[in-house]
Order: C-alpha cells, then structure tokens, then sequence
C-alpha cells in the first residue's frame, strides 16, 4: 500500500488505512474460506456448512472482493496521495467530525514514539 508520500501521517487517513487492511485481511481470509471449503466438498462437510453455494456465485463473490481489493489500491494509491494535497485544515478537520461521528469497528493502535 501506499506509503511514498506521507499522507499516512494525517490521522484520518491512518485510521482509513488501518481500515482498508483489515478489509483486505478478511478478502484474504474469504477466499481462503471458499478454498477450503471447495477442497474438501463432500457428504460430511456440505452436512455441516449448508448447501454449497454454486460455481456461478462463488464466481460472483470472487469478482466482488477482486472490485473491494481494486478499490482499496485506488483509495491508497490515488485518492489519499491527491486528498493530502487538494485538502487544507478546515477540511481535516470536517473529516475528522464526521469520522468521530460515524464511528469505526477497527480498533486503531496508538503510534509508536
């Protein structure tokens, strides 16, 4: 990810960051998922899981996180780089009052120093 221009200095685009790898964890973890679940089909393991999905919506799911994980590399790469500059304070902080207002699920570790 995007690290060349330093625009992960800014708080609000960490914490985007941070966001965007635990987004990208669970892609990861989901095709892993699928994966396995394909490897070992059978009897005893379709008993367990529920029916198993068809080829045509493991298809789709696999398009879907392949858009989520496009996405995020444009963000990185392209949106926050562009926000760093085209951005002044005031408007920092406006992103930072509606992210304290909407909230985030992904617990953001303190910097180091």
């Amino acid at each position: 990810m995007c690290e060349y221009c330093g625009c992960q200095a800014l708080s609000s685009i960490a914490q985007l960051t941070a966001e965007h790898d635990e987004v990208v964890n669970a892609i990861g973890s989901a095709r892993r998922a699928v994966e396995t679940v394909l490897a070992e089909a059978g009897p005893d393991v379709t008993g367990q899981v529920g029916p198993m999905p068809d080829e045509a919506w493991l298809g789709r799911l696999a398009g879907v996180l392949h858009l989520l994980r496009e996405h995020i590399l444009a963000e990185q790469d392209g949106a926050f780089p562009a926000a760093l500059g085209a951005l002044d304070p005031e408007d920092w902080d406006r992103v930072d009052e509606v992210r304290a207002r909407v909230g985030s699920e992904v617990p953001i570790a303190a910097p180091a120093g």
